[in-house]
């Protein structure tokens, strides 16, 4: 008996292929019967199918924002059963702005949407640790707030006295949560002299840029002004993934006619949807501009 390969099998399976739908051109899909019975009209009751009916039982209905890590803020509808979060949904209910520019809902994203399973996560920290091992060595002790308290301000007395107030520096962190959380961190660093960092070192140079160029860290108009604009020019801006709740103002626009460009070093999600993508290497936009103007 003659071996067959692989390839005389596709070839073979091919021209049979072929030969059966020419043999049946009035075949389609229109043509096959409606099912009126199902095989399993008897389905058998399994309890463990509970488990799944029940995941989004609740008992609370409450409404937060994700400003703890977020300044957007999106208003959400929380769901709770016995005290335990176990569903969040974009709460579709901002008002319309203006007649002739579309509404904001739903605001929300998948990054707020899993706060409510980070909350249960079993590798958040609860409670105050220190490390017991060496540095990187993943060893960690927890120890009560007291005993936390008192060794940082032990440390920082240290160090103080030590090297001065200029060695002390404090970072409040993003978000929104409170002005009280805002305000401590940069009272407590005026107090003792320290370095107070601005908000958003760790992502950008945006409100220290703004002031320095324009004296004011709210020049800018509101997201939904994206909409009328003619010609939009992001700037190392990648709405898409940081402002998931806006960008469809752009893209609104966009559909509307408006010209979109993007600079940025990475052919990122929303640069691909532009119009024209301007390849700027990192830390390179200051030129750009300085050529245009």
């Amino acid at each position: 008996m003659k071996k067959l390969d692989r390839r005389d099998f596709l070839k073979t399976s091919s021209i049979t292929g072929l030969g059966v739908l020419g043999a049946n051109r009035s075949w389609s899909l229109t043509s096959l019967e409606p099912v009126h019975d199902t095989l399993n009209k008897d389905y058998p009751y399994r309890g463990w199918e509970d488990v799944y009916r029940r995941e989004y039982e609740h008992d609370v209905v409450g409404f937060s924002a994700h400003c703890v890590n977020c300044h957007g803020n999106c208003a959400f509808k929380i769901l709770a059963r016995d005290g335990i979060v176990t569903r969040e949904e974009q709460l579709a209910q901002y008002p319309q702005i203006a007649p002739d520019i579309p509404d904001t809902n739903p605001r929300g994203c998948q990054k707020g949407a899993i706060h409510s399973q980070a909350m249960y996560e079993p590798d958040r920290i609860r409670y105050p640790m220190k490390r017991v091992g060496e540095r990187g060595e993943g060893k960690w002790q927890r120890i009560s707030w007291d005993q936390a308290t008192e060794e940082i301000a032990d440390k920082i007395i240290d160090l103080y006295q030590q090297y001065g107030p200029g060695c002390l520096a404090t970072h409040t962190g993003t978000g929104t949560v409170s002005n009280g959380k805002l305000a401590a961190g940069l009272r407590f660093a005026s107090l003792l002299g320290g370095i107070q960092e601005d908000s958003l070192t760790d992502v950008g140079d945006g409100q220290a840029g703004q002031y320095l160029a324009f004296g004011d860290n709210m020049q800018n108009a509101t997201s939904d002004a994206w909409f009328d604009a003619d010609y939009l020019l992001l700037s190392f801006l990648n709405v898409s993934v940081t402002r998931i709740p806006d960008a469809h103002y752009v893209w609104e626009a966009k559909y509307n006619g408006a010209r979109v460009v993007a600079t940025s070093p990475d052919y990122n999600p929303t640069a691909i949807h532009t119009d024209r993508w301007l390849n700027v290497k990192a830390g390179a936009d200051p030129f750009l501009y300085m050529a245009m103007v």
